[in-house]
């Protein structure tokens, strides 16, 4: 099967993005923005960075083509073949795509401070350590943050 990994987060009660790695000659990554009981907005992005996004997107078709052996011809069989409206995006830079791979399948955990609150999730977005009322400086955050690093995991500050 083409497809590396796959990770759905939930945006928001009714929305979710669901965001897929491939093994393709082609296609590197698609997201699927998939709001509840609504057509779905597919981004696919391709390994020479171009990226296109289609509207409109039938669930099944999107699921055809994320779980295809190729996603290069899934594109054409299922996405152009039934003309769902399309607009070239601007190039993506391809390096963050893969550091959020790296990062999601390697390990990964994100410091998030707002207000007061510190919380620590893991690569899956869930919560390991949640404090609150809590006045750190960036110097501290720092410190947590390569503490983190120097026990072999990655780390990302969301500050």
């Amino acid at each position: 099967m083409a497809k590396l990994f796959n990770y759905y987060s939930k945006l928001n009660e009714n929305t979710g993005i669901d965001k897929s790695w491939y093994q393709s000659s082609n296609v590197l990554y698609s997201e699927c923005i998939d709001v509840e009981d609504e057509l779905k907005t597919l981004k696919v992005v391709f390994k020479n960075g171009s990226q296109y996004q289609y509207e409109d997107v039938d669930v099944n078709d999107y699921l055809l083509f994320r779980d295809a052996e190729s996603q290069g011809q899934a594109l054409n069989k299922i996405i152009k073949k039934n003309n769902y409206k399309y607009t070239k995006l601007d190039n993506v830079d391809i390096s963050k795509i893969e550091e959020e791979y790296d990062f999601r399948t390697n390990k990964g955990v994100s410091l998030l401070y707002n207000n007061g609150v510190l919380t620590i999730k893991n690569n899956i977005e869930e919560i390991l350590y949640e404090t609150d009322n809590c006045d750190f400086n960036i110097d501290q955050l720092n410190i947590i943050n390569n503490i983190i690093n120097n026990l072999g995991y990655k780390s990302k500050m969301l500050i």
